[in-house]
């Protein structure tokens, strides 16, 4: 379990079609850890809290009340070339290859099969 201090302000959710491929890919795409996971008598994820870096997402499966909704995601990890590299070997597609941009930062983003966008940056300075 995550502990309460643990908790950011704000914590991200994820509601997908296929939450459980879902969160292997974010564990072969960032090195999540499955904090807890909740699954349905038939098998779907209804609440998973997964931890990518120093940060929790929760994951649940989509249906007719939940519906999936991308988004884009700006991530700072150590390496962001190296991050960029795993997260296509997990089966991420290129929107940009990482670059150096003009406000400090050098990123690269990529697009999940579930429409969201990851950006993996790392501060120059």
């Amino acid at each position: 379990m995550i502990a309460q201090d643990q908790l950011n302000s704000i914590t991200l959710s994820f509601t997908v079609n296929s939450a459980a491929k879902f969160i292997d890919f974010l564990n072969k795409a960032f090195n999540a850890q499955e904090i807890v996971r909740y699954d349905s008598p038939e098998g779907e994820v209804k609440h998973a809290k997964i931890r990518i870096g120093k940060s929790a997402v929760a994951v649940g499966e989509a249906n007719d009340r939940w519906r999936t909704k991308p988004t884009m995601i700006y991530m700072y990890v150590e390496d962001c070339d190296a991050a960029y590299e795993q997260a296509l070997r997990a089966g991420a597609k290129s929107i940009s290859a990482p670059a150096d941009m003009s406000y400090g930062d050098r990123h690269g983003g990529v697009e999940d099969e579930w429409g969201n966008q990851w950006y993996v940056a790392t501060p120059l300075l």
